[in-house]
């Protein structure tokens, strides 16, 4: 009991502290009104889409509010009501001292132990009847016809009063909080093509103005941590970090040195430059290095904007050697990135991703996925390409690349893409680039999406997703292995919004359920 009070009691204290302040001063300033209408304006809150949010809020009818990573997400109705509701964290510490078990629940995990020893009556989802809603889901009716819900796993806190109350809805109970539930639960990652993780509830951005932006007029920026513990990047159609190269080039190799926020980005001299505009211009779409061997997949391999061509180079970038094969069937590949230097790969392949579609230019339908052994990827007959999964589950392969099988599906958005492993929590993480044609990346771009998975084929969950970012994502972005902390919790996003070197950290919320 004292764990979990210091703990989740003191969590939900602290948020609840946060929205009875955001009440107050909503009441104070007379701006309930303004607030409501903000939030509907919004496409999205804490992750949560608003549309959604408004159709639970006019079903309950009454008033209430939702919150989500200590955010409030959205809130209906007359706000003066909520104060009737006791806070949740003097209810649960309160009721936790009864032996009287109204409740057993079957998780081992802080959030849900307490409720074994309460004395108030909290019903669950654990029977799966609510099949839209996560079986950690939790509520109760407080006096004063007030509900109180929880859904761990998603980091959400609810609270109703009025019409949304239990006396409003006794007959087929279960059937309305389904129903109430779900709106909620569909908001969270709305319009993802993947379920929500089982293993990540939630993500949090740092504030905008914390992000670090270098590099300013130029974009692409794969990555990946070499050998020597610097960061190799490449950059595109533009003049790299400062001091900025005397002409522009269509592509730039570059390193990095440090950890967000206090990073230094310095330009590596090619003695042949690189040059020619959009398709025009060979770019690197993906970087790895392995045993000190910098690999560069490079789109653009014709001047149509489509192909892609290996090359590499033997000495950290100062030169680069190029294979005389092209994979004319993909158009953008990127590589899986491990730790340090390749460590704590799989096994002994490196793997590559892209889009189904022979142009960068073009989104696809798929991402398709291919593998080849260490020391055998300079070599084209090396490679095979992942088919599907056999009946147990298991990545079946071809050498074949005409019989390649989605690895992932989102139909018409499949497009520009960055793919790393998280070591600590033993996930991979995958950004997606999401806008639509006619949309400026760079500029207008606030859509994408990242999933994760236990294997590299899968299967793919969604860890975030957002049709409206609060700034411009760019074309591309990953998650760099060497910013990601020991317990794999906080990483950094290096996106290219802004048309620039741009890194935001974004901190991880592990899933209640296991």
């Amino acid at each position: 009991m004292k764990i979990f009070y210091n703990s989740f009691v003191f969590a939900v204290a602290v948020i609840w502290g946060t929205m009875f302040a955001v009440f107050i001063v909503s009441c104070k300033n007379g701006t309930s009104t303004d607030n409501k209408q903000h939030s509907e304006y919004l496409e999205e809150i804490g992750g949560m889409r608003v549309s959604n949010l408004k159709k639970a809020a006019d079903y309950a009818e009454g008033s209430g509010v939702i919150i989500r990573g200590a955010e409030v997400s959205y809130q209906w109705g007359d706000t003066d009501k909520i104060y009737k509701i006791k806070g949740v964290a003097d209810f649960v510490e309160k009721s936790a001292d009864s032996e009287n078990l109204s409740v057993k629940l079957n998780f081992q995990n802080q959030y849900l132990e307490v409720l074994n020893n309460s004395r108030t009556t909290w019903w669950n989802n654990l029977d799966g009847k609510m099949a839209k809603v996560p079986s950690d889901a939790l509520w109760s009716w407080e006096p004063n016809n007030s509900l109180i819900a929880i859904i761990p796993s998603l980091d959400i806190l609810i609270a109703g009063v009025g019409k949304s109350s239990k006396d409003n809805w006794v007959t087929d109970n279960i059937r309305k909080l389904e129903i109430f539930f779900g709106y909620i639960v569909d908001s969270v990652n709305f319009g993802s093509p993947y379920p929500n993780s089982s293993a990540i509830s939630n993500i949090k951005w740092d504030p905008r103005e914390n992000i670090v932006r270098k590099g300013v007029g130029s974009d692409n920026w794969p990555l990946t941590w070499g050998d020597d513990n610097n960061i190799y990047t490449a950059f595109g159609d533009g003049y790299g970090f400062e001091p900025r190269l005397q002409s522009k080039v269509s592509l730039g190799l570059a390193k990095i040195s440090g950890t967000p926020p206090n990073i230094l980005g310095s330009n590596i001299q090619l003695p042949n430059q690189i040059h020619g505009n959009g398709k025009s211009g060979k770019k690197a779409s993906g970087l790895l290095m392995v045993d000190g061997v910098l690999l560069l997949w490079v789109r653009n391999a014709n001047e149509k904007g489509e192909g892609s061509q290996l090359a590499w180079s033997s000495d950290h970038g100062k030169t680069l050697q190029w294979c005389e094969w092209t994979f004319d069937q993909l158009g953008y590949c990127t590589f899986i990135n491990y730790g340090k230097d390749y460590i704590g790969a799989r096994d002994n392949y490196i793997y590559s991703v892209s889009h189904n579609s022979p142009s960068a230019y073009q989104r696809a339908d798929s991402f398709v996925m291919m593998r080849v052994p260490i020391d055998k990827v300079l070599t084209r007959n090396a490679y095979e390409f992942f088919k599907g999964l056999d009946e147990k589950n298991n990545p079946v392969w071809t050498t074949n690349i005409e019989e390649r099988g989605a690895v992932f599906a989102d139909e018409g958005r499949c497009y520009r893409s960055g793919i790393s492993y998280n070591s600590p929590l033993k996930r991979y993480f995958w950004w997606q680039a999401k806008f639509q044609d006619g949309i400026d990346g760079r500029f207008q771009s606030k859509s994408f999406g990242i999933f994760d998975a236990p294997d590299p084929w899968g299967p793919w969950s969604t860890v975030y997703f957002t049709e409206s970012w609060d700034v411009a994502t760019g074309e591309t972005g990953s998650f760099p292995t060497k910013w990601m902390s020991d317990n794999g919790l906080t990483m950094h996003l290096a996106f290219s919004g802004n048309d620039s070197f741009s890194v935001r950290k974004a901190t991880l919320k592990l899933s209640s359920i296991k």
